[in-house]
Formats: C-alpha cells, structure tokens, sequence
C-alpha cells in the first residue's frame, strides 16, 4: 500500500500546518531535532561542484576548508524548504502542496480514524478530517493541535 509505514501498516497521516500550534509547528521547523532537507541538499550539492571543479588541484583537507569558508558565505534561498526529525515520539516531514504547509506523519504513539486523503496525497489519513468508519493512521497528540 502507498503512504503506509511498511513494518507496521499503518497509514501515514496528513494534516494542515495550520492545524497544528504555532508552538510545535515552530519546533517542527527549527527545533534541535529537525533537519533541514532543503538546505542539506544544498550543502551536498555545492560540496559536489567544489570536489568536481577542485579536485585536480586541492588536497580534499583545503577542499573541505573552502566548502566551509563558501557555506558561511553563501546566501541558501529556498520558497518551501522540507524539514524532518522526530519530535515526542513522533517522525514527521513537511511537505508542500498548492502552496500550503503540510505535514506528514511517519510514525506516532497515537492512531486515529480519517477520511481518507485526496489522490494527491494516495492512501493517506486526512489528519483534518476525522470519520469513525476512517482509515486507521498515524496521529498528532492532541496537545499538537490549534483546537483541542
């Protein structure tokens, strides 16, 4: 099944930034356990082009010093940046769609019932629309949300 944890079955949950507090949406974003994907895959691809542009004529040790002296340098610009970590026992991914923050629920101690989402988003929990006869998926703790 697409958008299921393959170990589990259960199925990855979906829900608007906007449903989840400024608070933990903040600590989503740039807590100390979240990773920013957009600028890592910068950083990797400006090391790659420095490696491949100075490898000819720099030891690897001054190659890494000139990454390091061009990242502090460097202005990383990005419209909608992807930000993953694990934060209370929950995995997450941001992602974005239509121009909205949303984000994803890998894993969770708490499963509850949706709609199943849009094709958008195939096989997934709709974390916005909670239905009994739902799909069973991975949840946000209750305290996550805007309205509690």
């Amino acid at each position: 099944m697409v958008n299921a944890n393959p170990t589990t079955g259960v199925r990855y949950g979906y829900i608007s930034a906007n449903s989840l507090h400024p608070e933990v949406l903040d600590e989503l974003l740039y807590g100390r356990q979240a990773t920013d994907l957009s600028y890592e895959n910068f950083k990797t691809e400006v090391y790659a082009a420095m490696r491949a542009g100075l490898d000819d004529w720099l030891s690897v040790r001054a190659i890494d010093a000139a990454f390091d002296a061009a990242i502090e340098e460097a202005e990383f610009n990005c419209d909608e940046p992807i930000h993953e970590g694990e934060y209370e026992g929950v995995r997450y991914r941001t992602s974005w769609l239509g121009g909205a923050l949303n984000v994803w629920i890998f894993k969770s101690p708490v499963v509850g019932n949706y709609a199943e989402c849009s094709p958008c988003v195939p096989g997934a929990g709709n974390l916005d629309c909670p239905d009994l006869d739902g799909v069973v998926c991975y949840d946000v703790p209750k305290e996550w949300r805007v309205n509690q």
